[in-house]
């Protein structure tokens, strides 16, 4: 009976009171299932496992404990994090392991205290998250101190799900019941990843785990620790695999030729002390053609200050990266997205100059494929209609400014040479006056000298006449020159 009809019976039945009570009751029972259901479908827990599915060790063994995630609804959580207690009279933890765990990236690096008896454990998961059964977090390698029993138990514990709001989906936490005897140990019972050590596995083709790529033929290697005497390799679909296949030989690589899909290489090395830690590899591959981008509405002329629109198709959901080229080689990048239909559009954020511009643009899919480049596209930017009036008169005014400014300075220069030369004129005329007045002077000087030493004889009297009359006509001959120098 829908919820209304209820209501409405409740209030003919009994009064608005009693109608009221019975809305609250339903809507209660109501929400409890809804809420009830939705917290079911995320429902995760937190453990702490032992190595080998024991729980009673001897003093002074070595063994593992492992945080564990457990995810049972339909929602795949991306973050955990929490504390776990221990009693420091009878256990110490010697060190922790965060190799081929569920956990991408650590908020804060695990690690543990034991004065106060406590180690933490921070990380996140990358999307779509992880959803199953006993996901590793990290492994602690604990030390039998004494003889007792020992509660480990989990505090401030959190598990959030993958739905973009945070939500805390831990259910509940399961705590370990430790028994510690006097026994000598039989069996050190350690983490794997310590007999041999884990060892590192890289790509030279698919380098990225977290990136998709268009090869499906992968190249694989490693670096073979000492001592290690046989290895077993495998590859599939499981990030928690352990693998299977024995190599002939102690191999150091390998080249796969894989589907599209998510797969994950794994390899595990044998020396003497046994197998140790399984190396996981994730390789994304995606064959499929991405198809470049195509322009179909853009203009091919604009005008200084008007907006470039352009729109176009891609493949559905792509990442158009467009470029713009000006004719110095200068380029302009912005993105946009084309939706479901394959459609985008975008208005350039840049203010375009007067030039010539090529555009063009590559699609990057959903998984970080590309395509190749569009084609180009040509846009011209012309000025506006007064920079294009405007420029010739300027033009012309500049250059009519820069010959009248040549013309003004050559009238100047030729009057400061001609001020130069006058002045040069009266300089050179009076030193020849003042010259010439001299030697008048030094030549009668040195005549009454003659003189006035004896009395000169006929003969030497005409000579000096003779002398004087070629002084005076020296000196008249100066005095043409001078004004002729003067004119």
């Amino acid at each position: 009976m829908p919820l209304a009809n209820v209501y409405i019976g409740n209030l003919n039945r009994s009064g608005w009171v009693y109608g009221t009570v019975r809305l609250l009751q339903v809507g209660a029972l109501l929400g409890v299932f809804f809420f009830g259901s939705y917290a079911c479908a995320q429902a995760a827990t937190l453990s702490a496992i032992p190595a080998g599915g024991t729980s009673s060790f001897a003093v002074g063994q070595l063994f593992s404990i492992t945080v564990a995630v457990t995810s049972s609804g339909t929602e795949s959580l991306n973050a955990v994090s929490g504390s776990l207690s221990y009693p420091t009279d009878i256990l110490q933890i010697v060190s922790a392991d965060k190799t081929n765990g569920i956990i991408n990236f650590w908020i804060s690096e695990p690690g543990f205290s034991n004065p106060i008896g406590q180690a933490q454990f921070e990380g996140g998961v990358y999307n779509p998250g992880f959803s199953g059964s006993q996901g590793k977090v990290v492994t602690y390698l604990f030390k039998a101190k004494t003889v007792g029993t020992a509660d480990l138990t989990f505090t401030h514990a959190t598990i959030l799900a993958n739905d973009g709001q945070g939500t805390n989906i831990l259910e509940r936490t399961n705590p370990l019941h430790l028994t510690i005897t006097a026994g000598a140990p039989d069996q050190q019972i350690v983490p794997e990843s310590s007999i041999p050590p884990g060892i590192s596995v890289r790509s030279a083709t698919h380098p990225d785990q977290h990136a998709w790529y268009s090869s499906s033929m992968v190249a694989i290697a490693w670096d073979v620790p000492p001592g290690v005497t046989a290895v077993r390799t495998g590859i599939d679909h499981n990030r928690q695999s352990i693998p299977t296949t024995i190599a002939g030989s102690v191999i150091s690589e390998m080249t796969l030729n894989l589907e599209d899909g998510t797969w994950y290489f794994h390899i595990q090395t044998k020396d003497a002390k046994g197998w140790g830690s399984v190396s996981s590899f994730k390789i994304n591959i995606d064959t499929s053609a991405v198809n470049p981008p195509t322009f179909d509405t853009f203009p091919t002329v604009l005008t200084e200050g008007d907006v470039l629109l352009v729109s176009g198709s891609a493949p559905k959901n792509a990442v158009i990266r467009m470029s713009l080229k000006n004719s110095g080689g200068d380029v302009l990048e912005q993105s946009a997205k084309a939706g479901d239909d394959g459609r985008f559009q975008a208005v350039w954020n840049a203010k375009l100059n007067n030039d010539s511009y090529t555009l063009s643009a590559e699609a990057v899919n959903s998984r970080g494929l590309k395509s190749s480049r569009s084609q180009d596209v040509v846009v011209t930017v012309n000025p506006t209609v007064i920079e294009r009036v405007a420029k010739p008169v300027i033009d012309y005014a500049t250059i009519f400014v820069l010959v009248a400014g040549i013309v003004v300075l050559c009238v100047l220069w030729v009057w400061y040479l001609v001020q130069r030369a006058r002045h040069f004129r009266k300089k050179v005329r009076a030193d020849i006056k003042r010259t010439n007045q001299l030697i008048h002077v030094q030549f009668k000087k040195l005549l009454d000298q003659a003189r006035s030493r004896r009395k000169l004889t006929a003969e030497e009297e005409r000579m000096m006449s003779i002398i004087r009359e070629g002084v005076q006509d020296i000196e008249e001959e100066v005095e043409d020159e001078v004004r002729d120098i003067g004119q």
